[in-house]
């Protein structure tokens, strides 16, 4: 504590100055409970706050998934991949998909999520994307005649929303299965440079081809190899 001279209408005011550890040791007992509660409450939000943030964030280090995937493709069904594709990519199972935030239609926050119990086609596209624009009719067409397989559409966010609500509509996109990157976390999760890009994932959430560019999706040799894909068998390490 320390003692200020402080003038006020021609006489003087003696002004004791407390440090914020005086005041503090000033108050009741109750006041002080309260004053721990809310800080411990303060820092408890803080924290719940950044760890949600990190869930959220894309990472370059992905969690190694527990089993690899036995799965054999015939080499005339991968010469017509690698034809039909810009470039194709196949897995084993080591990388996972990524449950990141995007935005429904309605613009409400969601999270990208694969079927659990059917194979799930993420094709991600853009509305400036002419390719794109070929592609996906066709992709809309696969999913009535495979009700089997699961298709999730996400548009990037390079030209804004109302671009993208102008494709959904005009195309009649599905809107249960219709997502919007708005942060960019699918773009970077899957380091996009090719429009339309598409992952194709297993129902424990593990992906198994990267097809990039647009293809025959209604072609026989595609209908094999998806089956192929359904029937694959999945190993333990």
């Amino acid at each position: 504590m320390f003692q200020g001279i402080a003038q006020n209408k021609g006489y003087k005011k003696m002004l004791y100055i407390l440090n914020p550890r005086d005041i503090f040791l000033s108050f009741s007992p109750t006041i002080k409970l309260t004053a721990y509660i809310f800080l411990i409450a303060f820092a408890a939000i803080i924290w719940a706050h950044k760890a949600v943030m990190a869930s959220s964030e894309p990472s370059t280090k992905e969690k190694p998934a527990p089993h690899h995937i036995h799965l054999e493709i015939p080499q005339d069904i991968q010469k017509q991949l690698d034809e039909d594709f810009f470039k194709v990519k196949k897995y084993d199972g080591d990388q996972l998909i990524r449950n990141l935030e995007v935005e429904t239609m309605n613009r409400d926050p969601a999270f990208l999520i694969q079927d659990k119990h059917k194979l799930t086609i993420i094709n991600f596209w853009a509305p400036w994307c002419g390719v794109c624009m070929v592609e996906l009719p066709s992709l809309t067409l696969l999913q009535k005649n495979r009700p089997d397989v699961h298709i999730i559409y996400v548009a990037e966010n390079r030209n804004g929303f109302n671009d993208v609500e102008k494709v959904y509509k005009d195309i009649g996109l599905p809107f249960n299965n219709s997502f919007y990157d708005n942060r960019t976390y699918i773009k970077r999760w899957l380091d996009v440079k090719t429009f339309p890009t598409s992952i194709i994932v297993n129902p424990e959430g593990q992906v198994m081809y990267r097809l990039e560019g647009d293809g025959r999706w209604s072609d026989a040799y595609m209908q094999k190899f998806l089956d192929l894909l359904e029937q694959s068998e999945i190993k333990s390490e």
